[in-house]
């Protein structure tokens, strides 16, 4: 008989059940307070957008939301438990992290990195399905190709691929994505966009910072819009996404369009305007749901 460790494996989590949950979260660097006072609920089944400028906080909040970074005062939980109580065996089974950057120092192959994502499942049951599981990670993100070549040779947005194939190996039911398109051409964006929405309608919960807020408008259920580290919106693309809201918070003009043929959003600058101080009606936002 094969030795299985004994461990805290994950449950499937039901449509609509609150996978992550952020209460009061604050991050402080120093002097400086990055986050004050988030609140955040993430579903099962649905793929959250995080936007926002230059700055705004969103890459420290995913790192909050990851347990990565401390969140002090706040709570971050994760399937309903601290994720200061989860090992950090049994959070990487749960909650996969995809960075702005995946550094890799040592010649590691693609393949290599991918199967570092089924390292969470080594000696448990689902050990079986590796193969199998690395093979659809690998299509899922068009790496197949690159298997054989080692990770520091590749280009920026083949290496943010394999590197997503390496996340989506662990097979975790919360991804948590930062800037995930930024090297892609727009084919790729595409293709992350969808596997994103893919493992929403699966049942996984996913969370990405993204800065094209017409990709966020495109395939987010909902868009939290991040401003001076705190959440000003937070809805349904169609909702939040104003021409003022968006206007107020990057500080340039801004409108949303409805595509002519499909009535799908788009997001575009009025480059038209000008007088940037004339196009725009200048008021403080600080609270959620702001106009």
């Amino acid at each position: 008989m094969s030795w299985r460790r004994v461990t805290r494996l994950p449950d499937a989590s039901a449509p609509g059940d609150v996978v992550l949950s952020a209460r009061g979260v604050h991050v402080r660097f120093g002097q400086v307070e990055v986050l004050a006072g988030i609140d955040l609920d993430v579903r099962a089944g649905e793929v959250v957008a995080l936007v926002g400028p230059n700055g705004a906080g969103k890459s420290t909040l995913l790192g909050a939301l990851s347990g990565d970074i401390d969140a002090l005062p706040g709570t971050v939980t994760v399937n309903g438990t601290s994720v200061a109580d989860w090992t950090s065996l049994e959070l990487a089974l749960r909650r996969g992290v995809l960075p702005q950057r995946s550094d890799v120092s040592f010649p590691f192959t693609v393949e290599q990195v991918v199967r570092m994502g089924r390292e969470p499942w080594r000696n448990t049951e689902a050990e079986d399905a590796d193969d199998v599981i690395v093979a659809w990670a690998t299509e899922s993100t068009d790496v197949v190709a690159l298997m054989g070549r080692e990770f520091p040779s590749l280009s920026g947005g083949e290496q943010a691929r394999a590197a997503l194939a390496r996340v989506l190996a662990q097979q975790p039911g919360l991804l948590l994505l930062d800037e995930p398109t930024a090297s892609l051409d727009i084919a790729h964006q595409e293709q992350v966009l969808g596997i994103a929405r893919t493992r929403a309608e699966a049942g996984d919960a996913v969370v990405v910072v993204l800065h094209d807020l017409g990709l966020a408008a495109a395939h987010a259920d909902r868009v939290v819009v991040v401003s001076g580290g705190v959440v000003v919106a937070d809805g349904p693309p169609a909702d939040v996404m104003t021409d003022a809201l968006l206007s107020a918070v990057y500080g340039c003009a801004i409108e949303v369009l409805r595509h002519p043929r499909t009535g799908a959003l788009m997001v575009l600058p009025r480059r038209d305007i000008v007088d940037l101080a004339e196009s725009l009606e200048q008021r403080p936002l600080t609270t959620k749901g702001a106009p």
